[in-house]
Parts: C-alpha cells; sequence; structure tokens
C-alpha cells in the first residue's frame, strides 16, 4: 500500500495497479546492446577538439614570449 499526500488533503491510501504498470514497462537495454551504442559514438571529435586547442594555447604562449 502506498500513501500519497496532496497539498489539500490528508493523506490517501491507494494501491498498485499492476496490469497498469506492466502496461508501461519499458525494458532497459541490454549489456551488449549498451555496448554497441557507446562504441558507435565517435569520440574522435572531441578529442580533435582538445588537440586544436592545446595547440593554439602552446602557439599563442610562443607568440606572447617571443615579444
Amino acid at each position: 500500500m502506498l500513501y500519497h499526500r496532496s497539498p489539500n488533503s490528508r493523506r490517501k491510501k491507494y494501491m498498485i495497479s499492476y496490469e497498469e504498470e506492466i502496461k508501461r514497462f519499458k525494458p532497459s537495454l541490454d549489456v551488449d546492446q549498451i555496448e554497441d551504442a557507446i562504441a558507435k559514438v565517435d569520440l574522435t571529435d572531441m578529442n580533435d577538439i582538445m588537440t586544436s586547442l592545446i595547440e593554439e594555447a602552446i602557439k599563442h604562449k610562443k607568440d606572447e614570449s617571443a615579444k
């Protein structure tokens, strides 16, 4: 039995409808499906961005120290 308290009333008891819960149930991905989804993500883009930012920062620092 679950309890629910609304702002304008006292606690109300209500029963869970297992049939409704089963209808709304959506299974989570299996581990294999999750691994496949993660493997398909292209992380090289983020790596390329970080490499570019680091190279620019090094170049900027060298330019400033040359002045």
